[in-house]
């Protein structure tokens, strides 16, 4: 199999499925539009102010990053729960360290 000719199918396959993380395509968050599929023209074409279009898109990324936020606090806290606490230690404190990983001749 050649997989630099099944690249681009790859990354549109991934780029056109809506990711948890953000709820959205990623084609979607990068353009403003969802990807044209299958090979007959549009038949209502729109043309948008730029304008609005940077507006919209700005949108889209503000929403994108607070579902990014969100999905990272969600992470954060689950985790939380299930790792046990971490001793801090300062500057001054005595340790044992073990030199079983230590290649020592």
């Amino acid at each position: 199999m050649n997989w630099p000719e099944w690249l681009a199918i790859a990354e549109f396959s991934y780029n056109n499925k809506i990711q948890k993380s953000i709820k959205i395509l990623p084609f979607y968050a990068n353009y403003g539009f969802n990807p044209q599929m299958g090979f007959e023209p549009q038949r209502d074409v729109k043309v948008q102010a730029v304008d609005k279009f940077v507006d919209e898109l700005k949108k889209i990324h503000e929403e994108a990053k607070a579902a990014l936020c969100k999905a990272h606090d969600d992470m954060k806290h689950f985790a939380d729960q299930t790792c046990a606490h971490v001793l801090e230690y300062k500057e001054g404190d005595q340790v044992w360290l073990s030199t079983k990983n230590l290649n020592i001749n």
